[in-house]
């Protein structure tokens, strides 16, 4: 798997007069310039849920956002938080919270889309004086569908800090992590701690089987002058995939009864993909200590459905200059067959399923698009028409909504790029030049990929039932 996005920050806007300009993205007055005298509407007893069930997500300590939402008495003294005026603004404006995938698809688990009705009450709130209310009057909201409700089981940090290599303005490097592998774990969800965003471009949990171990530890050791190893494709090794983060990307639980296997013996592997484009040139290179967060079944018990990441590519090429480019794969399935041997598709017809997808695309992608045509008609996964590489992340769907595969259907994966001189990357203030783009590994190069969030039975592909079908 090669994640790649380039972070972009909130950027503050100046202060909106909250009286005046409170209008929905349509367009329409939520609340006028009168004082509406709300009853009751306060910031524990209305707002704080609100903004902590849409919002926290990424506006959290630690979270990926340039600042949290978090409440914090300490912020509230003389009036809200200075951050509130930028957070309404955003509402308003449409930006926050942002959620990217067409409505006209698959429904997603977890959207982060407030309702009209929760973005009145908060311009009431604001509108009337931000109230701050009793803090007994605060009920904690339900954690977000997906999200976990609790600390994680372990946190893995890099053993050592590492400083990327500037002169080169990505660069990859593979980290083992001290994990204990004496017994068998199947993990059921993830989140990704990156230590500097500014630099963090992607990272990617790998577990590399008992066999391969000896290898990764040889990779490691031989570059015994600094943490980890170079590795610029994978591992080294072929590896599934654990979990991975882009900016968006928020923590992760798989779902009741869904889980990734981790067999005793294995050693966890942690990539990440370093640019340093936009860090300032008059200042060191920052040592980066990333971490990753995993939650775990109770020792002994098992799924009743195993997780794993099936990568779905398109080829691509963008002439220098070319403000509409398309790439596009449409295959067959039986020709493609998302990686499963086709004799245990037909076995497993009915507890084959693809529960969700990953879209990935680069710096001047436009739009992504994945349907599946079945006899009985066309179905849309996943359609990204506002492609915006800070805000990638994973989508699952409610279990009603999975998809079943069947070898008779087709896939087509399409993605829209803008490689006009208009469209080109800014990196620390200085806009790039339009160049010939092809599929690459580089920030500056380009993707059009979609994963797929595949159940099969719980240790089917690793069982000997795949050797006794060949």
């Amino acid at each position: 798997m090669r994640l790649a996005a380039l972070l972009v920050l909130l950027v503050a806007c100046d202060p909106a007069d909250i009286s005046d300009t409170l209008l929905n993205p349509g367009g329409d007055p939520i609340v006028g310039g009168g004082d509406p005298e709300p009853e009751g509407l306060t910031w524990h007893g209305t707002v704080r849920p609100i903004f902590e069930h849409r919002c926290n997500a990424c506006h959290r300590d630690g979270g990926m956002a340039p600042f949290s939402m978090q409440h914090d008495d300490a912020q509230w003294v003389d009036g809200p938080p200075q951050w509130m005026d930028e957070a309404l603004d955003s509402i308003v404006q449409g930006r926050m919270p942002p959620w990217k995938p067409s409505p006209d698809c698959k429904p997603v688990v977890g959207q982060r889309v407030l309702t009209p009705e929760e973005k009145e009450l908060i311009f009431q709130w604001a509108d009337a004086g931000y109230a701050l209310g009793d803090p007994a009057d605060y009920v904690p909201p339900p954690p977000p569908e997906g999200m976990p409700s609790g600390p994680a089981d372990q946190v893995l940090e890099m053993v050592e800090p590492f400083t990327p290599d500037r002169s080169q303005p990505d660069d990859y490097q593979c980290f083992l992590l001290d994990y204990d592998a004496s017994v068998d774990r199947w993990m059921t969800g993830f989140d990704v701690l990156p230590d500097h965003l500014a630099m963090v471009h992607h990272v990617i949990l790998y577990q590399i089987s008992p066999d391969d171990v000896p290898a990764v530890e040889g990779f490691d050791a031989a570059s015994p002058d600094e943490p980890g190893y170079d590795c610029l494709f994978d591992p080294g090794v072929f590896s599934p995939f654990l979990g991975g983060w882009a900016p968006g990307q928020p923590a992760t639980l798989f779902g009741e009864g869904i889980a990734k296997a981790i067999p005793a013996g294995s050693r966890l592997v942690m990539q990440l993909h370093y640019n340093t484009l936009d860090l300032p040139a008059d200042k060191p290179t920052p040592a980066d200590q990333s971490a990753m967060a995993l939650w775990f079944m109770p020792e002994g018990e098992s799924p009743e459905q195993e997780l794993f990441s099936i990568p779905v590519p398109a080829d691509l090429y963008l002439p220098a200059g070319d403000p509409q480019v398309e790439a596009e794969l449409d295959i067959q399935l039986s020709d493609f067959l998302f990686g499963i041997p086709e004799p245990l598709i037909q076995l497993f017809a009915d507890k084959i399923h693809v529960m969700g997808v990953f879209p990935h695309m680069h710096q001047l992608g436009r739009s992504i698009r994945l349907d599946v045509t079945k006899e009985d008609g066309e179905q849309c996964l996943v359609a990204i028409d506002d492609w915006d590489f800070a805000w990638q992340q994973g989508y699952y769907f409610p279990e009603e909504h999975w998809y079943t595969p069947e070898t008779s259907d087709r896939i087509r994966l399409q993605c829209v790029y803008d490689n006009s001189p208009e469209n080109q990357p800014v990196h620390n203030g200085v806009q790039g030049e339009p160049r010939d783009v092809h599929w690459g590994e580089g920030t500056s190069d380009e993707m059009c990929l979609m994963f797929l969030e595949t159940l099969v039975p719980p240790g089917l592909l690793s069982s000997s039932l795949v050797d006794d079908l060949f």
